[in-house]
């Protein structure tokens, strides 16, 4: 257990560097998207001019509901490949500002020894989230959290937890008796695994439809 612990504190400086990479190369993708759709629509369920909002009940449309694709690439550990990860999610807001949701990922990493198999990794994971709110731009669509959950690799289960953080700006409206919209983002993860197993960093764009 020490040994796990003393290389999650060696990596910590890797994921901080990696996170910040990724999430500032979306924000430059999504920021053109921004100026296109209305910018009260991501904070339509929260609405706050501080970029922490008061926590409390919602209404129907303050639930916020969301389902999602993810498609992006796992950089795991030790002796392997970059590979892909996809996935599905879905998420709502019981109570602003916090989401809870859930995430189904299937990723893939090659061994670089010939001795050391594949990571074939299928994740089921619960996300508590707490979602930014305010004025300022990207910001107030930004959410942080944690994962957990199991990880099935091949002939094995474990458990794995993982921090999160990412945003999703909203580029298409539709009018109705509730507003839905279609959002584009990224996030980015770092997974660490029980047992020796590898851990890993992700970075996923995201593509969600709210309703």
């Amino acid at each position: 257990m020490s040994t796990k612990m003393e290389r999650v504190s060696k990596k910590s400086g890797f994921l901080v560097t990696g996170l910040v990479t990724g999430l500032v190369a979306g924000l430059a993708i999504a920021g053109s998207a921004q100026a296109e759709t209305s910018a009260q629509v991501a904070s339509s369920a929260q609405t706050s001019s501080s970029t922490f909002p008061t926590p409390r009940e919602v209404l129907q449309e303050g639930l916020s509901p969301s389902v999602g694709v993810t498609l992006g690439a796992v950089n795991p550990e030790g002796s392997y490949r970059t590979g892909s990860e996809y996935g599905v999610n879905f998420a709502f807001q019981p109570y602003i500002p916090f989401g809870l949701g859930m995430s189904f990922t299937f990723s893939k990493n090659q061994s670089k020894n010939a001795n050391t198999r594949d990571l074939d990794r299928t994740a089921a994971m619960i996300r508590g989230t707490y979602n930014f709110g305010g004025t300022i731009t990207v910001i107030k669509n930004s959410f942080v959290g944690l994962m957990t959950g199991p990880v099935i690799n091949q002939d094995a289960t474990y458990f794995g937890v993982a921090p999160v953080v990412g945003f999703d700006i909203p580029v298409r409206e539709w009018s109705g008796k509730y507003l839905s919209y279609l959002s584009v983002g990224a996030e980015a993860k770092y997974m660490i695994v029980s047992s020796n197993e590898s851990d890993g960093l992700t970075v996923n764009g995201v593509v969600k439809y709210w309703f």
